[in-house]
């Protein structure tokens, strides 16, 4: 009778602990979708959720790391706050160094991952294991976009036109305003002929207009056009064509 109360004892105490573990890792919790990050030119602010459970007020200290495609930090901000019962909406500055990060390329910015990590304290004092995780960059940035052009198919020489860019987030698809977009035209001869048109900013349908006049010597040729748009840190490239229906 006395191993089994002492049985009953261990399991009790060993069921205790298991409950007290999981309170502690479901105390603080990070709001994964709602994390957003802006790029400045000389930092990014990472905007977090952090959700408190208890009805305490908790001292944490927030650890932000940018991870490039090979896993490499390039970047890292740290912050000391005090979590509040409920969600706590928090800013996190990462300092961002001249050449630190790329914006274009197969190292750009839009295969980073974002690495967080929360330290601490448990309701008697004691430390808690860190609540980490990783976030895809590109999710996060409303920033990022790509761009779509539309253009008539034929054109006549010297003819008036109108092509439309429309900007979208690449993951969200929502669109992105405020993208200034520009275009060139360049026919295919031997004369190798440009022609840029004037530059326009994106609404909040993502669209911007660009009006052009089509060279007077384009005959049946083909004209490659190239839209460029630009957003703080960010670039974008489309390209199309159009013909001549002389």
């Amino acid at each position: 009778m006395r191993y089994k109360l002492w049985g009953v004892f261990l399991l009790f105490t060993f069921g205790l602990g298991l409950v007290s573990a999981c309170f502690a890792q479901d105390l603080v919790r990070v709001r994964e979708a709602a994390t957003r990050i802006q790029f400045l030119p000389d930092k990014a602010v990472v905007d977090l959720q952090i959700e408190n459970s208890s009805h305490n007020k908790i001292p944490a200290h927030v650890q932000l790391e940018f991870l490039d495609p090979r896993g490499a930090v390039r970047a890292q901000g740290n912050a000391e706050v005090s979590l509040s019962a409920g969600v706590n909406k928090l800013q996190v500055s990462i300092p961002v160094a001249t050449g630190a990060v790329q914006v274009t390329g197969d190292n750009s910015l839009f295969w980073y991952r974002l690495r967080y990590s929360v330290s601490y304290g448990s309701l008697e004092g004691s430390a808690n294991s860190p609540v980490s995780g990783v976030i895809s960059v590109n999710g996060a940035a409303p920033q990022f976009f790509e761009l779509h052009v539309a253009a008539p198919m034929g054109v006549r020489p010297g003819g008036h036109y109108i092509m439309r860019v429309r900007a979208i987030h690449p993951i969200t698809l929502k669109p992105v305003a405020g993208v200034e977009v520009q275009a060139s035209l360049e026919a295919d001869d031997d004369e190798n002929q440009q022609l840029q048109t004037g530059t326009g900013v994106t609404d909040k349908r993502g669209f911007a207009k660009l009006e052009f006049t089509c060279p007077e010597r384009i005959g049946r040729r083909s004209i490659t056009v190239r839209a460029t748009g630009k957003q703080g840190l960010f670039t974008a490239e489309a390209e199309g064509n159009i013909y001549g229906s002389r």
